[in-house]
């Protein structure tokens, strides 16, 4: 029933009565908390947060040779881990990687903000490097330079970046910086596997690596309750884990890796001596078999009138690229050669969209295409491609191109496009300088690579 008029009003000046009441009682009920804060703690909160500054800032400075830093960058640690190394002393660090050649000095930080922040705030060739943007990479990696310090022990320190919150780790180092990354320079070169399978108390626990984006995929055949994908960095003995895995009751995440048996043994508490046999597919190219003479097939109309398919073949040559990861690919392009991936997991090559040359201030693309739905194209988004196959026959090896995984994007070609250097597309290339084999302005039906020779036997 609806109410009177004056009823609404009395309601409406009693809460008013009472909210008044309580506006006034407010300053006593602060005093008073604040008043119980004080009996809690013996020291004020800015002297609280100098306390763990001072702190952190004797721990950062305490390991006589540095610490070696699990970097993890990526959006969830999406790039996975990198070994670096850093040594603070009152005002400096000096950082080394994985990634970059030699050592830089530069200035750090700590502060104060709801807790200890370390602050790299002057740049380093070394501690900067993942963070600086480049040509077809406009974001950088997503990497942090200034980092929430989580705790501060002699024996680890946990950071968290505060841009993308990644967990960093810092572990004393107890040799040298250049020691420490040539072993994991080994351990990288070595680690050569795909997947590992082992049963812990009658449950099979198993996990896929994706090395190239330095990824670990846990999961279970017997159990489909189990399942965690984390990061993972390599060590100078083996990979660990951006967190660890709870494997019915074994803690999983420091590994060493054994490469000529692949065999994964725990380092972890209450694990030691958990062996893990780590596993291969059975048409994995190695990286020193794929080099030599090919000839790279495509497919065109055979005529405008005709939709029938017809192969192009072109002579190419394939060669390691300068560091090892991956090859350059010459004869296919006129005036430019192209780069193929190659995945260490799978043993498979990679034709990615990428930057092949600059044309009046923009970027020229090689750039995948789906022909098959109508020619569906995305600029510029090196994650496009296709991936090989091989057909196991090592007297007469075929590679056989397919769309990778990125189900967004299925390729089946590729075209010359322009982009500025925002990334925004400019249209097609339409000049002629730039062209395949000569006389071709697109790669329709990319079909296959057909090795002249056998491959050669993998030199362990």
């Amino acid at each position: 029933m609806p109410s009177k008029k004056g009823e609404i009003k009395y309601v409406t000046r009693n809460k008013i009565f009472k909210l008044s009441l309580l506006l006034l009682a407010l300053p006593l009920l602060m005093t008073s908390c604040l008043k119980d804060d004080d009996e809690v703690f013996s020291e004020s909160a800015s002297q609280r947060l100098q306390k763990a500054l001072d702190e952190a800032r004797t721990v950062l400075r305490s390991s006589e040779k540095g610490w070696v830093m699990d970097y993890y960058v990526g959006d969830d640690s999406s790039y996975g881990g990198y070994a670096f190394t850093v040594k603070f002393d009152s005002l400096t660090v000096t950082a080394s990687s994985e990634l970059t050649k030699g050592a830089a000095t530069s200035y750090y930080k700590l502060t104060t903000d709801n807790g200890p922040v370390l602050t790299f705030d002057t740049y380093n060739d070394v501690l900067h490097a993942l963070a600086t943007p480049s040509a077809g990479n406009y974001e950088g990696n997503h990497a942090d330079y200034e980092f929430q310090i989580v705790s501060a022990t002699s024996d680890l320190v946990v950071l968290r970046g505060r841009r993308t919150n990644n967990y960093v780790y810092l572990h004393p180092l107890t040799t040298t910086p250049e020691e420490y990354l040539a072993k994991v320079a080994d351990t990288e070169k070595k680690f050569v596997v795909a997947s590992l399978s082992t049963d812990v108390d009658g449950k099979n626990v198993s996990a896929d690596f994706d090395i190239n984006n330095r990824q670990a995929s846990f999961y279970s055949t017997t159990d489909s309750t189990f399942s965690k994908s984390c990061a993972f960095t390599f060590t100078d003995t083996g990979i660990r884990l951006s967190s660890a895995v709870d494997a019915y009751g074994k803690t999983l995440s420091d590994f060493s890796f054994e490469p000529e048996t692949m065999t994964f043994t725990s380092n972890d508490k209450g694990s030691e001596q958990l062996a893990i046999k780590g596993h291969l597919p059975a048409d994995y190219v190695y990286y020193d078999q794929i080099a030599g003479d090919y000839v790279f097939t495509f497919q065109m109309q055979e005529s405008e009138e005709s939709k029938k398919l017809v192969d192009v073949n072109v002579d190419v040559t394939i060669e390691p690229n300068a560091d090892g990861s991956g090859f350059i690919m010459k004869g296919l392009g006129t005036d430019f050669d192209i780069v193929l991936g190659y995945d260490k997991s799978s043993g498979t090559l990679t034709l990615n969209t990428q930057i092949i040359g600059e044309v009046s201030g923009n970027y020229l693309w090689l750039n995948a295409l789906d022909m098959k739905s109508g020619g569906s194209l995305y600029p510029g988004r090196p994650i496009c491609g296709m991936v090989t196959k091989w057909n196991k026959d090592l007297q007469n090896p075929v590679l056989t191109w397919n769309t990778n995984d990125f189900e967004d994007a299925p390729t089946d070609s590729y075209c010359l496009w322009l982009t500025d250097k925002s990334g925004e597309s400019q249209g097609r290339y339409k000049g002629s300088d730039y062209s395949f084999a000569g006389k071709y302005s697109m790669l329709p039906y990319v079909k296959s690579l057909t090795k002249k020779t056998p491959f050669p036997e993998h030199q362990k």
